[in-house]
């Protein structure tokens, strides 16, 4: 299926960023003027983070409205960020996804580029690893640059605009994973812009040691395996219309990829 076009409507608002961190609310609203396209607003849906020996993950996006994906970033971490993944200039209607392919290949079922002009542009068909429910995009390879994959082990994964604002990030945690100070900046840093809820750990900035604990309050990616999964493995994934910006928002189960959670 073709892509859908952009929405009109008002002017977009949005919070004013803070500091270094550049947090703060992804303005919305519809088609400006003047020719102007309007930023499409995402959330993360669904990730995979341990496919093949390779880095093979996947992660899926939702539109939430519709326009332009053009330049907007999924990082991991916050505070120092790492960038995923690029999104093309894609044309998309609220309601659709995407899916983000980590260190693509020839061998695994990958197209040789991403999606910009229809879902089907590089049909399942005669691209075993993509989606035809879906837009796919490819990350850059680790082996030319890329990021290696994407990690859910005290991690936070954020969605960014083109200027910067934040659209999405949730802090996950998974079963044994290291504890390390930056997780707790980045998760501080969320709470302090009402981007994670509760905002504090019984009245205190979230430790491994609070009551409840900064784990205890992320979304738990539970024993997910790093390495070695399959595409059909099960994911981390958010309930369908929750948006508390809270854990009890994600899960883990069967995948979903490509489809609505």
């Amino acid at each position: 299926a073709g892509a859908g076009g952009a929405g009109t409507g008002g002017a977009g608002t949005g919070g004013a960023g803070t500091g270094g961190a550049g947090t703060g609310g992804a303005g919305t609203g519809g088609a400006g003027t003047g020719g102007t396209s309007v930023a499409a607003q995402l959330l993360i849906n669904e990730i995979n983070p341990g496919i093949g020996t390779a880095g093979q993950d996947l992660a899926e996006l939702l539109v939430v409205t519709a326009g332009t994906t053009s330049d907007i970033r999924l990082e991991q971490d916050l505070l120092s960020a790492t960038v995923l993944a690029t999104l093309p200039a894609i044309t998309v209607a609220a309601g659709d996804i995407i899916v983000v392919h980590f260190n693509p290949s020839a061998a695994n079922g990958n197209a040789t580029a991403s999606e910009t002009s229809s879902k089907t542009q590089f049909p399942h068909s005669g691209n075993a690893a993509n989606y035809d429910t879906a837009w796919d995009v490819n990350t850059t390879p680790s082996g030319a640059g890329g990021p290696t994959s994407v990690s859910l082990s005290n991690h936070v994964v954020t969605l960014r605009s083109a200027n910067n604002m934040i659209m999405d990030a949730v802090p996950f945690t998974r079963t044994g994973a290291t504890q390390t100070t930056t997780f707790l900046s980045d998760l501080q840093a969320l709470q302090a812009t009402a981007f994670w809820t509760p905002s504090s750990c019984g009245g205190m900035s979230c430790t491994y040691t609070t009551n409840p604990s900064a784990t205890a309050v992320s979304a738990d990616a539970g024993t997910l395996p790093t390495t070695g999964a399959m595409v059909t493995s099960n994911s981390i994934r958010r309930t369908a219309g929750a948006n508390a910006r809270a854990k009890a928002d994600w899960s883990v189960g069967a995948q979903t990829f490509g489809l609505g959670n």
